[in-house]
């Protein structure tokens, strides 16, 4: 059962002042890099919720996968639009198969130069 909490939308100021904090970045050094009015950037880190428009700018000029940060607070059986395979437990679940395999592998080895 979901508790209220969880069907919040996380707060969008608190986690881009995070990772400001984080890389000790200013408001005002944010706004250069985005060519923007420092005033309109001031407030971005007080809003509860940004445009997606806005997040996709922060996430280039930061380099911080905002959206990957959002993505990672839903429950892992949401559908998504992505290519069978990218997801990230998909790439794990198939490299712990090649691993598997690759053992295998140096096993029959070991056993052939044994004999």
């Amino acid at each position: 059962m979901t508790t209220p909490s969880e069907l919040s939308p996380p707060n969008m100021g608190q986690l881009l002042k995070q990772v400001m904090d984080k890389r000790r970045i200013s408001s005002a050094s944010l706004a250069r890099q985005m060519n923007k009015n420092r005033s309109g950037v001031y407030n971005y880190d007080k809003r509860a919720s940004l445009q997606v428009r806005i997040v996709w700018q922060l996430s280039r000029v930061l380099k911080h996968n905002f959206f990957a940060d959002l993505a990672a607070r839903l429950p892992a059986d949401y559908a998504t639009n992505l290519p069978a395979g990218a997801s990230a437990m998909d790439q794990i679940a198939q490299l712990q198969a090649e691993n598997r395999d690759l053992k295998l592998q140096l096993d029959l080895l070991k056993d052939l130069l044994r004999k």
